[in-house]
């Protein structure tokens, strides 16, 4: 993950450096283009870096408003919604005015209370560690840049990553065969659902990461 954050920063700084050397080092009008090119990149990239932060709090609103449409809030707990649906999900939906975990019947159905608990604490990790800022960051990398390769394949890895760190700190309290195994049903049971293509959405969207986590299940069982 630090990896990532310093490639990214680093092709950001080389490509402001790069335009900044030849200004210096060129005639007057040269050196008049390149800084001037040098002022708009970086502007370029803290605007796209503010206008995806937008997006994404607009289209999580969104969805919160949805959500009061169609879910209740679960008895038990403050903060989770219950969707009345046969698909095993959940997800958490970050916000500055208070974080919350969606699941659906589905998943109370089909797993264990271990098994629940635990993919809990998973979407918890997700929200404690503020997963949804380093999206947000590659998110506008992709949008400023998306003629740049490393640009979607930071997101994608990054995205990947996160899962696991989550799925590292859930294991702190509880047992990797119950994480393993919820994530083995989560991914059965939604193979044949439509991926989820939207990078701004919620976070742990299972249903869109069907082979990848198959293979988080598969990490967590060899541990």
């Amino acid at each position: 993950m630090v990896l990532w954050q310093l490639i990214a920063l680093a092709g950001g700084l080389s490509m402001l450096g790069a335009l900044l050397f030849w200004g210096l080092d060129g005639t007057g009008f040269i050196r008049l283009v390149a800084l001037s090119a040098s002022a708009l990149l970086f502007l370029h990239l803290v605007l796209t870096l503010v206008i995806t932060g937008l997006r994404m709090a607009r289209r999580r609103r969104r969805h919160l408003d949805a959500l009061r449409l169609v879910a209740h809030e679960a008895p038990e707990a403050r903060g989770r919604l219950v969707v009345d649906s046969a698909l095993p999900l959940a997800y958490c939906l970050p916000s500055t005015g208070g974080s919350i975990t969606v699941v659906t019947d589905g998943i109370l159905r089909a797993l264990k209370p271990q098994e629940l608990e635990a993919v809990l604490a998973h979407e918890r990790a997700h929200l404690t560690q503020r997963h949804d800022y380093l999206i947000w960051a590659f998110s506008a990398w992709r949008a400023a840049l998306p003629w740049l390769p490393t640009s979607s394949l930071a997101l994608a890895s990054v995205a990947e990553l996160i899962e696991y760190l989550a799925d590292d700190t859930a294991c702190e309290s509880h047992r990797s065969a119950d994480l393993a195994r919820a994530l083995l049903v989560v991914s059965h049971a939604t193979s044949g659902a439509d991926p989820v293509k939207d990078d701004d959405g919620p976070l742990s969207a299972e249903a869109s990461v069907t082979g990848r986590t198959v293979r988080r299940a598969l990490r967590l069982i060899e541990s």
